[in-house]
């Protein structure tokens, strides 16, 4: 299904996902949990600094 739609986007509209949510979602589907809030701690790093 969020490859469906992520074509869907892609193709209709010109959407890319960015690649550290592309990340994010293939962390999430792998069940791997550890890298998932590796990522997600990474962006919150980010957004706080910015």
């Amino acid at each position: 299904m969020i490859k469906r739609c992520q074509a869907l986007f892609t193709d209709d509209l010109g959407l890319d996902l960015p690649p550290k949510v592309e990340a994010m979602r293939a962390a999430a589907l792998d069940w791997d949990r550890d890298q998932a809030l590796r990522l997600i701690a990474a962006h919150v790093l980010a957004t706080e600094d910015g």
